[in-house]
């Protein structure tokens, strides 16, 4: 058997019961050290996978299914939380009002930004200092502005509409 199988690898938890341990489980359970049972195992995984496989496939293809998927659940994935202000979003924000910066003067939206920013995190955060900081800083060592960016977002709309 490959060294590389791992059941801890796989996961497909129905509620709070990983079918997958329940699956297999029993066979390895039995005698841990013989091959037999692991080379057992890991052709019912493969069975299993294969059968889920399939019947996620017909899940998916259904026209009156659909998935609801909480906070968070791209994160695994890449996706970007927006419990904090994102970096990459300030950083593009800090560019856009640099290029419409005429001489000393500051574009009004960004200062807004950073108003609303300061006053529901509890910080201190303006365009100079945060531009500077991303300037001279790797945009990972900066540091974030603690703030849910749909709060952000709802207080900039409200102002938006006054």
């Amino acid at each position: 058997m490959s060294e590389t199988f791992h059941l801890s690898d796989y996961q497909i938890c129905i509620g709070k019961e990983d079918v997958i341990e329940r699956h297999v489980h029993g066979i390895l359970s039995a005698d841990p050290e013989n091959t037999e049972n692991e080379e057992k195992a890991q052709k019912a995984l493969n069975e299993f996978l294969k059968e889920m496989r399939v019947r996620f496939g017909t899940i998916i293809k259904t026209d009156n299914v659909s998935f609801l998927l909480g906070a968070g659940a791209s994160l695994p994935v890449g996706g970007v939380s927006l419990a904090n202000i994102p970096k990459p979003l300030e950083k593009a924000l800090l560019d856009k009002a640099s290029e419409e910066q005429k001489d000393t003067t500051v574009p009004g939206w960004i200062i807004l930004f950073y108003k609303i920013t300061s006053v529901l995190s509890h910080g201190d955060f303006s365009f100079n200092t945060r531009s500077m900081l991303f300037q001279s800083t790797e945009e990972k060592d900066v540091p974030g502005i603690d703030l849910n960016l749909e709060a952000c977002l709802s207080q900039l709309h409200t102002c938006r509409n006054a």
